[in-house]
């Protein structure tokens, strides 16, 4: 697991809880953060704008963290956990299933 500190976007996106089909059923919530393209010294913009899907594991922590519609479109800076893992196929000749997930360690309102 690696984490990211400081990255800084919009926050785009805030979809309501929902539970997990595990057998606690824990609650989850998504975001979609927009990280702006990278501009050089010009003003130029040089790369493409990203959409970074984040998580929110736990009841607790989605309360403590307490995101919801009013902070739509709001400058927004982050830290997250990343993890990547890989999933077998059970079925004969397919490929495996590659997953990433983003979860959400601190969430600050700039300006």
């Amino acid at each position: 697991m690696a984490k990211i500190k400081d990255l800084k976007g919009f926050l785009r996106v805030v979809m309501p809880v929902q539970k997990l089909s595990d057998a606690k059923e824990t609650p989850i919530q998504y975001l979609v953060v927009e990280v702006p393209g990278y501009v050089n010294s010009y003003g130029e913009k040089q790369g493409k704008d990203q959409q970074w899907l984040i998580q929110i594991l736990g009841e607790k922590r989605i309360n403590d963290f307490n995101i919801n519609q009013d902070h739509i479109n709001k400058k927004i800076q982050i830290d997250i956990f990343t993890e990547s893992f890989c999933i077998e196929s059970k079925i004969e000749g397919k490929n495996p299933f590659y997953v990433v997930n983003n979860t959400l360690f601190a969430f600050k309102i700039l300006g």
